[in-house]
């Protein structure tokens, strides 16, 4: 009877772990090396910041609010995106906690939405977590914009490839 219970219990055992570390932080310890520049955070606390990439622009304050870090600021279309297309048919967007290596430490998701015009600003807020080694952050998203004839999926995310 004990070995016909070993086999199932190595098999639990597996999902279980396996389980466990997809739900554990996917982006932690990835390089934050795509477009757009990290936000130096003792910058960004004196005044607001601007991040852009080919497809978003975000303006970001970072400030403390009852003790708490919050992100807020305002999600924008970039030109490209306008000129190229009408609509945002999805979008997740994400604010990447950084060390002083450009590697994720933390994580949050700030926007997810559907359906939303490329003319549209969106604004945000999010709690961020207190972590000591943080020295910058940077946005990532993955998004699908569409027109009448055509859509594209594109993405900005950190680099998992350590």
């Amino acid at each position: 009877m004990l070995t016909r219970l070993k086999f199932p219990a190595v098999v639990f055992l597996c999902f279980l772990l396996t389980g466990c570390q997809s739900t554990g932080g996917y982006y932690l310890g990835a390089l934050a090396d795509g477009e757009g520049d990290p936000i130096v955070v003792s910058t960004a606390c004196q005044q607001a910041q601007l991040w852009e990439d080919l497809y978003l622009t975000i303006d970001s304050e970072l400030g403390t609010f009852e003790g708490q870090q919050r992100l807020s600021g305002n999600l924008a279309f970039s030109e490209h995106s306008q000129g190229m297309y009408g609509r945002v048919v999805s979008l997740d967007l994400r604010v990447f906690l950084l060390d002083e290596d450009n590697r994720v430490v933390d994580y949050r998701s700030v926007l997810r939405f559907l359906g939303r015009s490329t003319w549209d600003q969106i604004p945000f807020h999010v709690v961020l977590p207190d972590t000591a080694e943080v020295v910058a952050y940077t946005f990532g998203y993955e998004a699908t914009f569409a027109d009448l004839a055509d859509s594209v999926s594109t993405w900005n995310l950190p680099s998992r490839q350590r």
